[in-house]
Formats: C-alpha cells, sequence, structure tokens
C-alpha cells in the first residue's frame, strides 16, 4: 500500500467542486506533469497565494494560481495537494490540443486529475517514481473508473502542444502498462 502524505494547497490554487455551469463532472482522466522542481519546492509553491508568487512575466503581479492533485517524488514519496472531488488549476491554458477526447470551449480541471512528477522535462525518471505513479494512476482508475489507456492518461502537452510537460524523459507507455498490470 502506496502512503500518501496530505500536504494540502493555498485555497487560491485550487476550486472547491467539480460543478460548472450546473452540470457536475467526474474525473476522465489523468494528466501527467513534470514539476519543474522538487517536491519540497512544490509543496512550498502549491502552499503560497497565487499573488505573492513572482511572476515569469514582469508586467503582472504574482502568478496565475496553480496546483496538482498529487507529487510524486523521486524516492517514490507521494503527496496530495487537493482532493480529488475538487479542481486543482493543473492543466493552464489549452493550446491546440491534440488530446482526441478534448471538446472546444471545455474546461479540463473539471473533469480531469492532475499529477506532477518531481524534477525537470531533461531529468531521469527513478524506478521508485516510476512504480509509485503507476500505483497512484492504478489507485485512481479503480476508484472514478478511468481506463488505463493512452486516451485516458495523457501528457500535458496533449492540453496545450505549445509546452513539453511532462518531457521527452517520460515514458508514459511504460507507465501506463506498469498501472494496468498491478
Amino acid at each position: 500500500m502506496l502512503q500518501i502524505n496530505w500536504i494540502g494547497a493555498n485555497p487560491g490554487n485550487w476550486g472547491p467542486g467539480r460543478t460548472r455551469n450546473g452540470i457536475e463532472y467526474q474525473p476522465t482522466a489523468i494528466v501527467i506533469h513534470i514539476m519543474g522542481r522538487s517536491l519540497v519546492e512544490a509543496d512550498a509553491y502549491y502552499n503560497t497565494p497565487p499573488e505573492r508568487r513572482q511572476s515569469d512575466n514582469p508586467r503582472h503581479n504574482g502568478a496565475p494560481p496553480s496546483s496538482s492533485h498529487y507529487g510524486i517524488g523521486r524516492r517514490g514519496e507521494v503527496h496530495q495537494y487537493v482532493k480529488e472531488q475538487n479542481r486543482s488549476f493543473h492543466s493552464g491554458k489549452v493550446l491546440h490540443p491534440t488530446w482526441p477526447l478534448f471538446e472546444d470551449g471545455s474546461k479540463p480541471n473539471y473533469f480531469t486529475i492532475g499529477m506532477d512528477f518531481e524534477g525537470l522535462t531533461s531529468d531521469v525518471w527513478t524506478d521508485r517514481m516510476m512504480v509509485a505513479g503507476a500505483m497512484m494512476i492504478a489507485d485512481i482508475g479503480h476508484r472514478w473508473g478511468i481506463a488505463m489507456e493512452p486516451l485516458n492518461v495523457i501528457p500535458h502537452d496533449a492540453l496545450n502542444s505549445h509546452c513539453c510537460c511532462p518531457g521527452p524523459m517520460c515514458e508514459l507507455d511504460l507507465l501506463i502498462a506498469m498501472a494496468r498490470d498491478l
């Protein structure tokens, strides 16, 4: 059994529930991300109010709200930032999506679960990270009835083709196969 450590996130970095325009959404996919930082740095980042974060754009105060449901560390540790019944703000802008199940005008944070993996796009993913990620994908998939298939476990860049997330070191097909075998 995998131990999940509750970390939480600043209330400005996630949204309550999964209801939009009177429609209650259920998670139908898991979006895989790379943190772009360490697990400890992600813990702090998600717990910092958006307006107090350093922005990449000098014309803006703060940074956009962001979080993920889960963070997977290089040593296989799992941190939870947002409860699955709520929306983590992990998808960002949708730009030229390549995900076949994406519907124009939809907001992926309402029907996806975000999973961040520690490190940079150039970092090799550790065996422990892969095993913990596969276990989490299998657990989430069973809980919500999400198929452990490439249509339902997707890289972030399938929603935003202008980004490189989770990057070339993510062996997503292997991660899905490992989850399916559990």
